[in-house]
């Protein structure tokens, strides 16, 4: 472990984080009207899975913006989430393959944060069912949840 990892980030990146959301959202509605002028997702199947304590609530402007531009995007409609319970794990091999034999085709999986992590894992546990990963935020360095 480094030391970066053990000190908490600098007290002016708290401060600043409300107008850094504010620029990220200005950057959003920038990305969002390019791509619907020159996005074209042909239905392709995206399960967004959200993050740690979210639920589908939070990605719900992501899944709007995929479908705007062609994708068949999916929540994970699983509630909250609390990490990798049984009951969120089987609910996801559940709903990817579900998905998958909907559209007779990989699914890509978007996840936020945790989410990424939980995507990571399915995708290795499915690894024809999946057709690409998109970790925002993710916990990548942690070992998988497969035993």
């Amino acid at each position: 472990m480094t030391s970066a990892t053990k000190t908490p980030p600098h007290l002016l990146y708290g401060l600043t984080e409300g107008a850094r959301s504010f620029s990220e959202l200005g950057w959003y509605l920038g990305a969002r009207r390019w791509l619907k002028r020159h996005g074209s997702g042909d239905g392709r199947p995206i399960l967004v899975i959200p993050g740690l304590n979210a639920a589908d609530w939070s990605t719900k402007p992501s899944r709007s913006l995929l479908r705007s531009v062609g994708y068949e995007a999916y929540g994970w409609g699983l509630g909250c989430n609390i990490g990798p319970t049984e009951r969120i794990i089987a609910g996801l091999d559940e709903l990817l393959l579900d998905i998958r034999d909907r559209h007779d085709a990989p699914v890509s999986i978007i996840g936020q944060s945790l989410g990424g992590f939980l995507g990571r894992d399915l995708a290795n546990r499915h690894p024809g069912a999946v057709d690409r990963l998109i970790s925002i935020g993710g916990p990548m360095a942690i070992t998988s949840l497969s035993q």
